[in-house]
């Protein structure tokens, strides 16, 4: 019995437009643009995937108050993100509330507000239809507000255009967290299978560690961000910020100057240059010493293990 033969996923056309000036280089260097346009967006959605792992987003909404016992006209709801490591991502993030339209009629069915903590000004945050606020931000992964019913007729309807309501703000927020999340970790190399090609990037229960090599840095130097998690923020701040570097056969570790300082090692007794982490972050570099970096029998992740044991007899987290 001969097998079947898998189905070949039907192709899409897709266009795109050029500056004439890249059209001239595309054909002087003989690339292939189709297997070139395949080979970006596959990497485009792949490192999206990548990105949409390390978070999830939560989008409630409850009755706020009564108008009458049939009609529930006001709503309280929330976002909440939950992140895949603590700290991962601790600025505020800004995202656009959505505007909820019926598309027969062209006007609002509900309309969206922020509470006054989570509300932010920026480009491009009012409405192109009424010129009011829909620029809002999530504070340590949280934003709060109600939404407001605006047509009685549509009140066996009021369900669904909840659901509509969760829905948008829920892409809106994961859209401007993926964003933020790109922005954050640019330097990062990754191929198309979400794998770090140049770095690593490792979670401790104490720390995020990120180890990567921009493109203009040369072989054997890369960059080093350390994040406490929440736990190890608090045990700093009761316990002080002596954080030894470790010292590593074939590697040196150089902390940038703000998030260094001379400090008395309490083992050796000595004065010597050790981490001091600014709102929870350091800042430094890592280099091959003595070795050529494919050589170096030291790993970046044996590098990114011995700062996690640092701040663990800092901290006790």
């Amino acid at each position: 019995m001969k097998a079947t033969p898998k189905a070949i996923p039907k192709e899409k056309l897709i266009t795109a437009r050029v500056s004439s000036s890249l059209d001239a280089d595309i054909k002087k260097n003989g690339i292939g643009v189709s297997e070139t346009v395949r080979e970006s967006l596959a990497w485009a959605v792949s490192k999206k995937r990548f990105w949409r792992d390390l978070f999830e987003v939560k989008v409630l909404y409850r009755p706020a108050k009564i108008e009458d016992p049939y009609w529930q006209e006001e709503y309280s709801v929330s976002a909440v993100i939950t992140w895949a490591a603590a700290g991962l991502h601790k600025a505020d993030i800004i995202f656009l509330l959505p505007e909820i339209i019926d598309i027969f009629k062209g006007t609002e069915t509900a309309r969206i507000y922020s509470l006054s903590d989570y509300k932010e000004i920026f480009p491009g945050c009012r409405s192109q239809k009424n010129g009011r606020l829909i620029g809002a931000k999530l504070v340590d992964g949280k934003w709060a507000g109600h939404v407001v019913l605006l047509d009685p007729t549509q009140v066996t309807n009021s369900d669904e255009i909840l659901e509509e309501v969760r829905e948008q703000i829920e892409n809106n927020v994961r859209a401007a967290t993926l964003e933020a999340l790109e922005i954050q970790a640019r330097e990062v190399n990754i191929n198309a299978e979400g794998e770090i090609l140049h770095g690593t990037f490792r979670r401790y229960r104490n720390s995020l560690i990120t180890i990567s090599k921009p493109d203009n840095y040369q072989l054997g130097a890369w960059r080093l961000e350390i994040e406490l998690t929440d736990a190890a923020k608090e045990n700093n701040e009761i316990f002080g910020d002596d954080f030894i570097i470790p010292k590593l056969p074939n590697r040196l570790i150089h902390v940038d100057g703000q998030y260094s300082r001379a400090a008395k090692n309490k083992v050796t007794g000595e004065y010597e240059i050790m981490m001091r982490f600014v709102d929870g972050v350091v800042k430094a570099h890592v280099y091959t010493n003595g070795i050529a970096e494919e050589e170096n029998p030291t790993s970046l992740e044996e590098v990114c293990d011995a700062i996690s044991e640092s701040i663990t007899k800092s901290t006790g987290i």
